[in-house]
């Protein structure tokens, strides 16, 4: 459906407004757009922008342009691998309906990943062209680069990016891979600048075990007092999402704003911050029985929550810092039969990128700024893998059991056998 509305609203409306309408997410914010006359200033806010780096030029390329459709049109795509390997579609298009047959050529190009590492304060590596293969869906398969082609009376194509197995001894799973891939020319058409490059992020599976867990954990950070700028981690699958009071982490004996959470399925997280109200929750609804991957990053007098790697919500709070008589405690006694792993709190506000590039993996409790570190497998048990020598700063309260065998990523509780 969506596909069609933008084919319909495409065929009729210049350039420049089609890349005005990229940064709207639904069918229905374009169509209040569109129903609204609001063409015209959107049009000239585009022009005022400077963020707005698109296809200018006259005659025919001023009425078309080539860019790579990325999701959020954010030039990042995911990629689960398999160990046996696996292939994703990437999308080379056109802005508008084109009248004649447009060649796209893609290209493999490590500059790419080299500027989004040095942006993010990422550390991907760049999987060799050697290891991966690119298709026009058909019989063609090619290395490094690849032409794909538009047909006449179209605006989109498709090209396959496939990997093969992966040797662990060449590719070990201790480093994270990507992909970067640039539009290089087309036939016809001006490129978008902002938009030509496609980089996918390999997921790789990772078995592990979980906690199961009745109570709550309190744990007191090393050396993070008076931080301006912290995050606090967590992943959790609730049993049950309907129970009131349920929280997902706060911190008891702060300064400054208060911060304290809580969820349920139809409002989403609430950042409380002293009051109760609508506006304190994401509202976002969540579902029970599924792995949530939470952040709260605390910078500039706000909260920014995020749930599986993207933002819900950012809660303006006023500045909150910890004292050395700080806890942060995760879950309460309502927590009854719910998962977790991977509690962490960093002393720096994480980024994005940095949390998505570790959504579901551990991490080294050697990686700066990493303040407490509780992976909560059976191997670690309830221990902070980041505490000093001789500390005892976890308390927990409650049951706990561990599971094992759980493959990550999923949404869901997914158990192998080994």
């Amino acid at each position: 459906m969506m596909k069609y509305i933008y084919k319909k609203i495409l065929s009729i409306l210049p350039v420049g407004l089609f890349i005005a309408v990229l940064s709207f997410s639904s069918c229905e914010e374009l169509k209040y757009i569109y129903n609204k006359y609001w063409i015209a200033l959107i049009s000239l806010s585009c022009l005022l922008l400077t963020s707005c780096d698109y296809a200018d030029g006259e005659g025919e390329a001023s009425a078309n342009a080539v860019y790579m459709e990325t999701p959020d049109n954010k030039g990042v795509l995911p990629f689960v691998l398999e160990p046996e390997g696996g292939t994703i579609a990437i999308t080379p298009r056109l802005a508008n309906i084109t009248g004649q047959e447009v060649t796209i050529k893609v290209e493999y190009d490590k500059s790419v990943l080299d500027t989004y590492n040095k942006k993010n304060a990422t550390s991907y590596v760049a999987l060799p062209a050697s290891a991966f293969k690119l298709s026009d869906g058909g019989q063609k398969e090619m290395t490094g680069g690849i032409d794909i082609k538009v047909a006449k009376g179209d605006f989109a194509t498709q090209a396959f990016v496939k990997v093969g197995k992966l040797d662990e001894e060449q590719f070990p799973n201790t480093e994270k891979y990507a992909i970067p891939l640039l539009i290089t020319s087309a036939s016809a058409y001006t490129l978008i600048p902002s938009q030509r490059t496609v980089l996918l992020l390999l997921n790789r599976p990772l078995v592990t075990s979980v906690a199961l867990v009745s109570g709550y954990f309190r744990y007191k950070p090393a050396n993070v007092w008076t931080q301006p700028e912290w995050t606090i981690q967590m992943s959790a699958m609730y049993s049950s999402l309907s129970r009131s009071n349920l929280t997902t982490a706060f911190i008891s004996n702060w300064a400054g704003s208060e911060f304290y959470t809580r969820i349920n399925s139809n409002q989403g997280i609430q950042v409380k911050n002293g009051r109760d109200g609508d506006d304190t929750w994401t509202q976002v609804s969540l579902q029970p029985h599924k792995w949530l991957h939470i952040s709260y990053v605390h910078k500039d007098r706000t909260v920014t929550v995020y749930v599986n790697g993207k933002v819900h919500k950012v809660f303006p709070t006023g500045a909150i810092w910890m004292t050395e008589d700080s806890w942060i405690q995760v879950g309460n006694d309502g927590y009854k039969n719910d998962y977790l792993r991977e509690l962490r709190f960093w002393s720096k506000a994480l980024t994005e990128a940095e949390i998505n590039d570790m959504l579901y993996t551990p991490v080294s409790p050697d990686t700066p700024d990493l303040r407490a570190y509780l992976p909560l497998t059976k191997e670690a048990g309830t221990k902070d893998l980041v505490a000093p020598e001789g500390a005892t700063p976890v308390e927990f309260t409650g049951k706990i059991e561990y599971v094992e065998n759980v493959k990550f990523p999923s949404d869901d509780l997914v158990i192998v056998e080994k």
